[in-house]
């Protein structure tokens, strides 16, 4: 009989101690499940069953890539994905619980939030996606938190997002009436022409482009390009800073604007002045 050495011991022992653990363990579960309510029990295994391994491989991706989520936003990602993940809840109510987990979250990790949301773009409705997308490109603290990614990646994730699930309806009825062709501008500093023409983000005001190209001096010259964009390779069109996403690059007819600063500032002024009344003007009606 061949002789058994100390370590296949060891592995049978540590194999035994496994099972009788995971028994143990399974039993604590039952006797714990049946000290709850019914309704304990539902709101339990909604949690634990319904996104529950969704959540634990995001948190596990989280920290993985340096940015561990810290007790409250586990709570937030927990909960939120027991809501997502589930077929039965209202799409409304998703959509919004998908905006708030993306609230908890810092810049970092809501580039990641919206990356994972990407790499499980089957197992999510469509208007999750999208707001999640719409949200990480445009709520950034200093910029679209979509710059960590390369071009074609953004390029495909809004090709994959539905238009009418990334802007609102009146936005979404302009983008339908939208021309063939738009003349569109886009501001930059420290930047040639042709490099500055592959962003996705420009804009049918030339004054907000001006505002862009001077944002950050110290970068270097500031530049203010003018284009052409069809309209096939435009994803959307927004109110806010009057927004047009395209597919970066795919613009015709570039040139160099040549801005006359003096007349800018004073139309820049008359833009914020009007804008602050307007403001004002909703105060009062909401109160």
């Amino acid at each position: 009989m061949k002789p058994t050495n100390k370590a296949s011991i060891d592995k049978a022992y540590l194999k035994a101690y496994q099972e009788i653990k995971r028994q143990a363990d399974q039993e604590c579960v039952r006797l714990a499940l049946e000290r709850l309510s019914p309704d304990e029990r539902e709101s339990l295994s909604k949690e634990f069953l319904i996104g529950g391994e969704q959540a634990k491989q995001f948190i596990n991706y989280l920290e993985y890539r340096g940015s561990p989520a810290n007790p409250f936003q586990m709570q937030a990602i927990r909960e939120g994905f027991s809501i997502i993940f589930d077929d039965k809840e209202d799409l409304k109510n998703r959509v919004e619980v998908a905006a708030n987990v993306w609230g908890s979250l810092e810049d970092n990790t809501r580039q990641d939030y919206c990356f994972w949301a990407y790499g499980n773009i089957y197992r999510l409705p469509n208007e999750v996606f999208s707001k999640i997308l719409i949200d990480t490109h445009q709520r950034g603290k200093v910029h679209s938190l979509l710059s960590a990614f390369d071009l074609a990646l953004r390029v495909d994730m809004f090709e994959r997002a539905k238009p009418e699930n990334i802007m609102e309806e009146l936005e979404y009825q302009r983008f339908l009436s939208l021309p063939e062709k738009l003349k569109i501008y886009r501001g930059g500093s420290g930047i040639t022409p042709n490099k500055l023409k592959y962003g996705m983000s420009w804009t049918t005001d030339q004054d907000r482009a001006t505002w862009f190209a001077n944002r950050f001096p110290h970068l270097g010259k500031p530049i203010i390009i003018e284009a052409i964009v069809d309209k096939n390779n435009i994803f959307g069109c927004f109110d806010y800073e009057d927004e047009i996403i395209i597919r970066g690059g795919r613009v015709s007819q570039l040139k160099v604007c040549n801005i006359d600063y003096v007349a800018y500032q004073q139309r820049w002024k008359e833009k914020c002045e009007e804008e602050r009344d307007k403001n004002k003007e909703l105060l009062k009606m909401a109160a």
